[in-house]
């Protein structure tokens, strides 16, 4: 499937795409009530999840 080094770099990827989920997924229901930013943390949980398939 995908090389040691590749897995390695999408590790990075997918603690980055964490970092970043939580925020959007908090900020957008509760602080900003605005669905769109709830959709966009939803659209990177999404591919970090599938990402995070890959890697491990």
């Amino acid at each position: 499937m995908l090389s040691a080094a590749t897995k390695r770099k999408l590790r990075h990827v997918v603690l980055a795409g964490t970092v970043v989920s939580f925020p959007l997924l908090y900020m957008g229901p509760v602080t900003l009530e605005e669905p769109v930013v709830t959709a966009a943390g939803l659209v990177v949980g999404v591919v970090t999840a599938v990402l995070a398939w890959l890697a491990f």
